[in-house]
């Protein structure tokens, strides 16, 4: 178990986002180039909005603990 927990964690924590990738990464982004043509929002609204999309999926709330301190982009 000293070899399998540090390998097999991350390893398994990995294959759960890469599973549910396309869920994770709502379009940011895309987002932030809608919000760049519009001229009269931030990169932060832009990454505040992916986020919010994100946040409203079910299927990805019980793995919310791995990804919720990282932007929506950076699913992995």
């Amino acid at each position: 178990m000293i070899f399998i927990f540090p390998i097999g964690m991350p390893l398994f924590s990995l294959y759960l986002l890469y599973l549910k990738r396309g869920k994770l990464d709502p379009g940011q982004e895309r987002i932030e180039d809608e919000h760049a043509k519009r001229h009269d929002s931030t990169k932060e609204d832009a990454l505040r909005e992916a986020a919010m999309k994100r946040e409203e999926l079910e299927a990805i709330k019980h793995l919310s603990c791995l990804y919720e301190s990282y932007q929506p982009k950076y699913w992995w």
